[in-house]
C-alpha cells in the first residue's frame, strides 16, 4: 500500500545575486572561473533572433523584423603614454627608478579603467533589405575577407552575404519560410523550411538535392563525419552528403525539434520538450538531459545550442537562462536574462554571446579583464529581478515597497539602453519601464506583481493501483518541496529502489536550486528507500551496462593500416573454446575467473556481426 504523502520545507537565500549561478560543487571543475556578464549591446529596434561570432573584435547580430544585421566590433583601447622621458636630469637613478614605479603604476591604472569590453554597432543593410522577418544565421565555412553569413527568413530566400553588406547568393526554391541554414564542410550550404523539405545546394549556387519526409519546420546541421541531419517533429533523418535516406529515427523528442548543432561523438538536439539529446553519429541515442523544464507559465522550448570542441554545451530558451552543460550532462552555471534567449554563439577566446528577447546582445566572460564593473553587473542583476516581477503573475501590487518606487515624472527624462525604472504610474499602478535606445522612449514593461499566496499545495492525483502521481506517472511516495521558502510547494516523486542521492541532485538541478540543499532533500528520502528492492535494481543495471557497447567517434582516421586478412570463423571457434573453458566447472581451478566468461552465446553472436561489418569500424 502507498504511504502517505509527506512534506517538507527547503530554505533558500532570496539574495538578487544568489540565482545568477547555479553552484555545482559536487560536479562543478573545480577551480574553474565562472562566466559574468561583460557588456550588454543595445542597438536593435526589435528582439535579437540570431547571432553569430565572427572573431574575438567581430560580432553579427540579426533582430527580428525588417532584415536588421548589425555589426558589431570591439572599440580599440586607447594608447597609453607616460611622462618617464620628462624627468629631470638632476635627480639620482634611485629617484628616476621610484618615477618610472609610479608612473608605470598609473599607466596600468588607466589600462584597466579602459579595458575594450565595449563594441561599436552598425547597420550592415541600410537600403537593399531582406528577410521582412529573419529566423536564422550562421558563419559561412568558406575562409573569405571579409567573413561572410548565410541567413534565412520569411521570403523563402537563403542569402550568401559578408559583413561590409555585400550579397554573395541568393538561394530561392523553397515554397515557405527559410528557418535553419548551414554550411557542409566543402561549402555546400543546407536549408531547412516551413515547406517540410530541406535543400541540398551546390557552390554554384543550383539546388543538388531536395529532403522530403518532414512535418512543418525542418532544422538542418551537417555532420564532421559527413552525414546531413534533418529535425522536425518528433522526429530526425539522418542522410549521406549526396541526400539518400541512410537512418530515421521516431520519438527522438516528445514536441518540435528546435535546433541541431554538431558534437565530437556525433550531434545534439533540442526541442520544445524541454530536453537536450545526444546522438551518435549513427543516430544511436547516448544522453538526454531535461535542460530546460517547464516553469509554471513559462513553457520548456529551447531554442538554441552551440557546443565547444570538449564535448562541453550551452543551450537557451523560453525560459530566459543560457546554461552551461559538462559534457557528461552536468549543469555547471547559468545566465540569466530579462526575457526568452533564442541564440546563442561563442567567441574563440572563449565569451559566450547571447540574442534576448528584449533586443539585446550580451557579452559574457570568465576573464576579469573582460567583465563589466561591480557596480554594472549589480545594476543588471537588479534589473533581472525588476522585470521578473513585472512580467510574473502573484498577489498583487499591494505588495511593492513603495519606497522602491520613483516618481512618474522620471519617465520625462532619458535613460541609458537597457535600462530599468520601478515607477509609481499613476494609471497602471505601479509599474517597471525599460529604456528603448532605438525609439529613445520609455517601454512599458508590466505591473509590479508580488508573491503568490500560500498554501496552495494540490491533492495529489492517485493510479489504479491507489498510488500517487505526477504527471501521468505513478511513484511509490510523492514528496513536497517547499522550493523558495514561500509555501509554493513542488511535487517530487521517488520509488521504493531510486537511489535518494540522485533523485535530490536531479531535483535540484531541473529547479535551478543550489546543490547544498540536496543533502537535506536525501536525508528526507533516505527512510522511504527499500533496500532490498534497491539492491535487486542496481544488479539489474549493472548487467544491463555491462552489456552495452561503449560509444566513440567512428569517423575518426587512425594512422594505421590491417594487412593480414580477417578469419573471422577461425577467430569465433578459438574464442568459443576459451570461453566454453572459463565458465566449465572445475575443482582444480578458481573459479573466480567464471565472471569474465559470457553466458549467453548470443552476445558473442552480436560481437562478431559488428566485427563482420567493417563499415562501421
Amino acid at each position: 500500500m502507498a504511504q502517505p504523502k509527506e512534506s517538507m520545507d527547503v530554505d533558500q537565500s532570496n539574495d538578487n545575486n544568489q540565482n545568477k549561478k547555479e553552484e555545482n560543487n559536487s560536479n562543478k571543475k573545480s577551480d574553474e572561473p565562472e562566466y559574468e556578464l561583460s557588456v550588454q549591446l543595445a542597438m536593435h529596434s526589435n528582439p535579437a533572433r540570431c547571432v553569430v561570432a565572427i572573431d574575438d573584435d567581430t560580432i553579427v547580430s540579426g533582430g527580428r523584423k525588417d532584415g536588421e544585421f548589425i555589426l558589431w566590433k570591439r572599440m580599440q583601447q586607447p594608447s597609453q603614454t607616460t611622462n618617464t622621458e620628462n624627468n629631470d636630469n638632476d635627480k639620482d637613478k634611485e629617484d628616476k627608478d621610484k618615477t618610472k614605479d609610479d608612473d608605470n603604476d598609473e599607466k596600468m591604472k588607466d589600462i584597466k579603467d579602459t579595458s575594450a569590453i565595449k563594441f561599436d554597432g552598425s547597420i550592415i543593410f541600410t537600403e537593399d533589405k531582406f528577410h521582412p522577418l529573419v529566423f536564422c544565421a550562421v558563419k559561412h565555412k568558406i575562409k573569405a575577407e571579409p567573413a561572410r553569413i548565410v541567413s534565412g527568413g520569411n521570403d523563402q530566400r537563403a542569402i550568401i552575404w559578408d559583413i561590409d553588406g555585400n550579397i554573395i547568393q541568393q538561394l530561392g526554391a523553397h515554397s515557405n519560410s527559410i528557418n535553419s541554414v548551414d554550411v557542409t564542410n566543402d561549402g555546400q550550404v543546407l536549408t531547412g523550411s516551413y515547406d517540410s523539405t530541406a535543400k541540398i545546394w551546390g557552390v554554384d549556387g543550383n539546388c543538388v538535392a531536395t529532403l522530403k519526409g518532414h512535418q512543418h519546420g525542418v532544422e538542418v546541421c551537417s555532420l564532421e563525419s559527413g552525414e546531413i541531419v534533418t529535425g522536425t517533429f518528433k522526429i530526425f533523418n539522418i542522410w549521406s552528403a549526396t541526400g539518400e535516406l541512410i537512418k530515421k529515427v521516431e520519438f527522438a523528442h516528445d514536441h518540435m525539434i528546435r535546433k541541431v548543432r554538431r558534437h565530437p561523438l556525433g550531434f545534439l538536439t533540442c526541442g520544445n520538450d524541454g530536453y537536450v539529446n545526444l546522438w551518435s553519429n549513427k543516430g544511436e541515442s547516448l544522453r538526454k538531459v531535461l535542460a530546460h523544464p517547464e516553469n509554471g507559465d513559462i513553457p520548456s522550448f529551447v531554442y538554441g545550442l552551440y557546443c565547444m570542441d570538449n564535448g562541453d554545451w550551452l543551450s537557451c530558451g523560453e525560459d530566459g537562462t543560457v546554461k552551461i552543460f559538462s559534457g557528461d550532462g552536468y549543469l555547471q552555471q547559468q545566465l540569466r536574462h530579462p526575457g526568452a534567449v533564442w541564440d546563442i554563439s561563442m567567441l574563440p577566446n572563449g565569451d559566450i554571446v547571447s540574442a534576448c528577447a528584449d533586443g539585446a546582445i550580451r557579452v559574457w566572460s570568465k576573464d576579469v579583464t573582460r567583465q563589466a564593473d561591480a557596480e554594472a553587473i549589480k545594476e543588471y542583476y537588479n534589473a533581472l529581478t525588476m522585470a521578473a516581477s513585472a512580467q510574473g503573475g502573484g498577489g498583487g501590487s499591494d505588495a511593492v515597497d513603495p519606497n522602491q518606487l520613483e516618481p512618474a515624472e522620471v519617465l520625462n527624462h532619458p535613460g541609458k539602453p537597457g535600462e530599468f525604472k520601478m515607477v509609481n504610474d499613476p494609471k497602471k499602478g505601479p509599474s517597471v519601464y525599460q529604456w528603448d535606445g532605438a525609439t529613445m522612449q520609455w517601454q512599458y514593461i508590466g505591473e509590479i506583481m508580488g508573491k503568490p499566496g500560500g498554501g496552495n499545495k494540490k491533492q495529489q492525483p492517485r493510479s489504479a493501483g491507489n498510488k500517487p502521481m505526477i504527471d501521468g506517472i505513478a511513484y511509490d511516495y510523492v514528496t513536497h518541496i517547499d522550493i523558495n521558502g514561500d509555501d509554493v510547494q513542488v511535487p517530487l516523486g521517488f520509488n521504493k529502489d531510486d537511489d535518494p542521492r540522485q533523485i535530490a541532485r536531479d531535483f535540484c538541478v531541473i529547479h535551478s536550486l543550489d546543490l547544498d540543499l540536496a543533502k537535506k532533500i536525501e536525508d528526507h528520502l533516505k527512510p522511504m528507500q527499500d533496500p532490498v528492492a534497491r539492491a535487486a535494481r542496481v544488479e539489474r543495471e549493472r548487467i544491463a551496462a555491462s552489456k552495452q557497447l561503449k560509444h566513440i567517434p567512428s569517423y575518426i582516421q587512425c594512422g594505421y593500416e590491417i594487412q593480414s586478412k580477417l578469419k573471422l570463423d577461425a577467430m569465433k571457434k578459438k574464442i568459443n573454446e576459451l570461453n566454453a573453458e572459463i565458465l566449465k566447472d572445475d575443482d582444480n581451478k578458481d573459479n573466480n575467473y567464471k565472471q569474465y566468461g559470457i553466458e549467453d552465446s548470443a552476445d558473442l553472436d552480436d560481437l562478431f556481426g559488428i566485427l563482420a561489418d567493417q563499415t562501421v569500424w
